[in-house]
């Protein structure tokens, strides 16, 4: 996106490229979006008060979840006031004290915090390294693990490479069946913009998708996609219930950015007019 800096030296303005912005497609700024905002500021104000299982659920937050169900192709979605809390929400909600949660060392600050405060028992695996992976689930499924759960994301972001997400998920079901969890799976990337995993053709076999509406949508929030059976249990979460919803100009930012992806098709082929070289987005 280009941005105005003014020049310490010099004091004048100069347009220069910010490459360090989150606002990967402009959607920030996008006309479509910005009506939607206002729309629906006009019609809900901007803010709900109250937390999402009280007095804080809307049908334009309704509308946001199941349209990022479909998205991701799952039967449900939760939607959080920051992908930090629905990271921490997850890992916390789902692992007990007998579960085993293997996880890629690179993942994001908010899954180890997540880890620290869960009761199960924790191991990393180098990161994008399949076989360090199958050697740990062989190792937990030798002694009859209750649940085993892999966790890794789509896109890391501060390298750029793509999780394989794809081997992971062939993995679970060769040793398990375990879960496979994955973590702001990009929605520039795979049919429609659904993500990662859509990308490497394996979305059915990810049990709970993590998102943010950092990256792409350019706003705050994240969400929890899942299985109905998993959003049950995902609804339990403290940091759901004991937060207030996300205020309705974020939710009709998300929706507006879903409006522009599914009618403005092009947005989502930036990164196909790039390489993927070696599951690194170039």
């Amino acid at each position: 996106m280009e941005v105005v800096v003014k020049d310490p030296f010099t004091g004048e303005l100069r347009n220069m490229l910010m490459f360090a912005s989150n606002n990967y497609l402009g959607l920030a700024n996008h006309p479509h979006v910005k009506y939607r905002v206002s729309k629906a500021i006009d019609e809900f104000g901007c803010g709900i008060g109250g937390p999402p299982l009280l007095n804080g659920y809307i049908k334009l937050i309704q509308e946001t979840e199941e349209r990022l169900a479909a998205l991701k192709g799952k039967d449900a979605a939760i939607l959080f006031s920051s992908g930090f809390m629905a990271n921490l929400g997850v890992i916390t909600a789902l692992a007990e004290q007998n579960d085993v949660v293997l996880y890629d060392e690179l993942s994001h600050a908010s899954f180890h915090d997540g880890i620290r405060l869960t009761r199960a028992t924790s191991v990393a695996f180098s990161h994008n390294n399949i076989e360090h992976l199958e050697k740990l689930l062989g190792e937990y499924h030798a002694i009859n693990t209750p649940n085993i759960f892999v966790c890794a994301e789509g896109v890391y972001s501060m390298d750029g490479n793509i999780g394989r997400i794809d081997l992971m998920a062939t993995l679970c079901k060769k040793l398990g069946p375990y879960s496979l969890w994955m973590m702001h799976g990009t929605e520039f990337l795979g049919k429609n913009g659904s993500g990662t995993a859509s990308l490497l053709g394996c979305s059915k076999n990810v049990d709970v998708n993590m998102g943010t509406f950092s990256k792409v949508f350019a706003t705050c929030g994240g969400f929890i996609a899942a299985l109905l059976s998993w959003w049950t249990i995902c609804a339990t979460m403290p940091g759901l219930y004991f937060s207030a919803s996300i205020p309705p100009p974020v939710a009709a930012t998300v929706l507006g950015g879903l409006d522009v992806m599914e009618k403005e098709p092009w947005q989502n082929t930036i990164i196909g007019k790039r390489k993927i070289c070696d599951r690194r987005v170039i």
